[in-house]
């Protein structure tokens, strides 16, 4: 109270109402967390706005503005869009559900891209068949040449063969691969067994020299051979005695 009673002596000698001055403090203090609240909502939502898009925050949401800004992917689009221009970029395809989540979406652009009219198109082509929003001007296909400048809803699903053949001639280049490097490895194992059954049918004695030679190392087959031999020249000739 003496420090109240201080500051309102001192307002008095100025001049200025202690009542007044005490409502302006509170009024201050109540408007300031309001504006404090306001500045996190519009820093998150300048986060939110991709990069190198520029964003306008209306009050539905925001409006994005992505065109001629050399796009080759789509980027990250907030839920919260209500308005989406991607024209004037080198956009060649959409990626599965990019647009399912864009609930409160009331416009889009996609013209002049170098859309790629090829498997990858499907989700882009269903969603344009039916979409939730207006969309300004068609998207066209600009490769394959077959297709070039034709509406990518519009599209029958024929040129979709392109992708499936091309993923069934890789998947057989993998097969006969595959089969090419059984039939070595099964070439290699015969190989290994052959040597190895040759080499057991072949076994060596040493003679007790000291000094090994090449004349040292007799198969035993051959040994048994010569004797063989020389057991069938004495029966002959004990025979020939008698």
């Amino acid at each position: 109270m003496i420090f109240v009673s201080l500051i309102n002596g001192k307002l008095q000698n100025t001049g200025i109402n202690f009542e007044s001055f005490l409502y302006k403090i509170r009024r201050r203090m109540l408007v300031s967390p309001g504006l404090a609240m306001l500045f996190l909502l519009r820093s998150s939502n300048a986060e939110l706005c991709p990069e190198p898009c520029k964003c306008k925050f209306v009050a539905q949401g925001m409006i994005i503005n992505c065109s001629s800004r050399g796009l080759q992917e789509l980027p990250f689009i907030p839920e919260n869009t209500t308005e989406l221009y991607l024209h004037n970029n080198i956009l060649t395809t959409v990626a599965p559900g990019a647009f399912d989540k864009l609930q409160n979406l009331q416009a889009i652009s996609l013209y002049n891209n170098i859309w790629n009219c090829d498997c990858h198109i499907a989700y882009l082509k269903q969603w344009l068949q039916n979409p939730p929003t207006i969309v300004q001007s068609n998207a066209t296909c600009f490769t394959p040449i077959a297709v070039r400048k034709k509406p990518v809803a519009e599209l029958r699903g024929l040129e979709y063969s392109r992708c499936h053949s091309y993923k069934q001639h890789q998947c057989r280049d993998i097969y006969f691969k595959s089969i090419a490097l059984c039939l070595l490895l099964l070439l290699f194992l015969l190989l290994m067994l052959f040597s190895f059954i040759s080499f057991k049918s072949k076994s060596y004695v040493f003679t007790p020299n000291i000094g090994l030679k090449e004349s040292d190392l007799i198969p035993l087959v051959e040994q048994r051979t010569a004797k063989r031999h020389v057991q069938n020249e004495r029966t002959q000739d004990s025979s020939i005695e008698l």
